[in-house]
């Protein structure tokens, strides 16, 4: 049921998380400042659950095994999979009475957006950067036309 992810499918699950990380990291920028950063306990309480939460997700989807990395849409699919299930477990754990301050109901659906959007479009450019090199190792490995 569940394959152990090769070497890119754990570049992409590292990927993903620091993706995670920035965009999270920036709302809490565009709403307190760069000072929010500063607040240890803010930062952990808003940005950890939607890691546990794109965590739990891509193991159920299986984001990272070998048939979902296969493809660029199979790697979309599954991220944007991983990204919906990664918004309602960071949720449930947001909104938890264990996390002080809750959410109001508009940040599900900010979360919601932004974080498959994210993940979406740095899936889309780490798509292009391997295809691009891949297509200029082949290049490399060619021998000149006439000779």
């Amino acid at each position: 049921m569940f394959e152990a992810p090769d070497r890119n499918g754990l570049a992409l699950a590292a990927g993903d998380h620091l993706a995670v990380i920035a965009i999270v990291g920036w709302g809490i920028v565009d709403h307190h400042g760069l000072e929010g950063l500063t607040d240890l306990q803010e930062v952990v309480e808003t940005i950890g659950p939607f890691l546990v939460g794109i965590a739990v997700a891509t193991v159920l989807v299986g984001t990272y095994e070998p048939a979902h990395t296969a493809t660029a849409a199979a790697q979309l699919r599954s991220v944007a999979a991983a990204a919906i299930g990664a918004v309602g477990v960071g949720l449930v754990i947001r909104t938890s009475p264990a996390i002080e301050g809750g959410a109001a109901w508009p940040f599900g659906l900010v979360m919601l957006g932004t974080i498959t959007l994210g993940l979406l479009f740095w899936r889309s450019a780490a798509i292009t950067v391997t295809r691009y090199r891949s297509g200029a190792a082949e290049s490399a490995g060619r021998e000149p036309a006439g000779e």
